[in-house]
């Protein structure tokens, strides 16, 4: 990367001192994407950055919040090609030669969502966002910024929905044994089962929605009372440390798909 340019843009601007951005993983991530470009490292980097608020240098313009703007710095190629920077921290920020006095510098804190609004703005000309670009200098087209946060706001609706206890329409769903086995969890479902009789058996699986990972509860009964479902889902959820917990009806799919050969947590055939 090489000039800089400015780009006025109209921002809401969040209060935060450029000192108290940090972002370790990411940093991190940039660096072993440089030395080694596999897909794994560019894997941990997308991840990290879709977590981060970085830092893009600016000019405030304006006397009051109605009328005020900003430039934002940006860097451009050799050949001509401009690109928002996006650092990680000040100390990167500060290698970013600037006609300013590095007490006077101002930035703005920008996500990746910030970027694509930025990004799909009609007055904007930049190609992406550089990440760092005084030292790991990743580049990151426009195309795959926009991307990048439209599978990060997909994820979000599918975890939102997976927090209500809602499998989100027409996404993939998978099933397999828990990772990290909720013995508390199974302990409080399996014993609140012995007082509700409409419940035969109860599985405990990891379902994935989509990108969303969850717990389910396959229940089998007879009952097609939404209440039943949303009592045993409420037992668990205390117990699934944040994880979401989805509860379904035993149907002979689900049996082929997820319970087939598998113990139930709770079997009321066999339980004492």
């Amino acid at each position: 990367m090489a000039k800089k340019t400015d780009k006025k843009i109209n921002v809401n601007i969040r209060q935060i001192k450029a000192s108290e951005v940090k972002n370790d993983d990411l940093k991190k991530a940039l660096q072993l994407l440089k030395e080694n470009k596999n897909p794994q490292n560019e894997a941990m980097m997308f991840g990290a950055l879709q977590k981060a608020n970085l830092l893009v240098p600016a000019v405030f313009q304006g006397n009051s919040p109605k009328n005020l703007q900003v430039k934002f710095v940006m860097v451009n190629t050799n050949d001509g090609r401009s690109f928002f920077p996006a650092f990680t921290d000040e100390e990167e920020a500060l290698k970013l030669k600037m006609n300013v006095e590095d007490n006077k510098r101002q930035y703005v804190v920008r996500t990746l969502r910030d970027y694509a609004l930025m990004l799909r703005d009609g007055r904007s000309n930049a190609e992406g966002i550089v990440l760092n670009p005084m030292s790991a200098n990743i580049v990151i087209p426009k195309a795959a910024v926009i991307k990048l946060c439209e599978a990060q706001q997909l994820k979000q609706k599918q975890e939102a929905a997976m927090a209500q206890g809602i499998i989100p329409a027409g996404v993939n769903v998978s099933y397999s044994e828990p990772r990290i086995y909720p013995t508390a969890l199974v302990n409080a479902v399996h014993d609140a089962c012995r007082d509700i009789p409409e419940v035969s058996r109860v599985w405990l699986k990891q379902m994935m929605a989509g990108s969303a990972v969850s717990f389910s509860l396959i229940v089998d009964t007879e009952s097609n009372d939404p209440a039943l479902f949303d009592r045993i889902r409420e037992i668990a959820v205390p117990y699934a440390k944040d994880v979401p917990v989805v509860t379904e009806k035993y149907t002979e799919e689900l049996e082929k798909k997820a319970v087939q050969d598998s113990f139930p947590l709770f079997d009321k055939e066999f339980d004492v």
